[in-house]
């Protein structure tokens, strides 16, 4: 696993392609090596509601 590394805008585009592949958030913190909050906060903080 990543040790204090930022999320970069390609992990955000690898974030959002796969949210609507349908992976699961847990899946992708996986994939990219961040904590499933790392990934909860990315969404939460890029999402337009």
């Amino acid at each position: 696993m990543r040790q204090y590394s930022r999320v970069t805008y390609e992990d955000r585009c690898h974030i959002s392609a796969w949210m609507q592949d349908g992976i699961s958030v847990s899946e992708v913190a996986q994939h990219l090596g961040f904590n499933k909050s790392t990934i909860y906060r990315e969404l939460q903080r890029n999402s337009s509601t």
